[in-house]
């Protein structure tokens, strides 16, 4: 378990927000008979970053005028 938050840590550090982390999308690899084992966190589709530096949201979120069809 405390790979698991060490691993969600290390995705903040980085400004990821991951959206989708159960245990379906936690990888525990390693071999039988050894103490060490590696967490992977897989399915980063639906990803965001935390937070978008000012400069970038223009190209990054480029805002629309919507309206509905009159």
């Amino acid at each position: 378990m405390k790979e698991v938050i060490d691993a969600e840590s290390l995705l903040y550090i980085y400004n990821v927000q991951h959206r989708e982390l159960f245990l379906r999308n936690v990888l525990v690899l390693g071999r039988p008979g050894f103490d060490s084992r590696w967490i992977v966190i897989v399915n980063f589709g639906k990803s965001a970053p935390t937070s978008v530096p000012e400069q970038m949201k223009s190209i990054w979120l480029p805002s629309f005028l919507t309206r509905p069809p009159l």
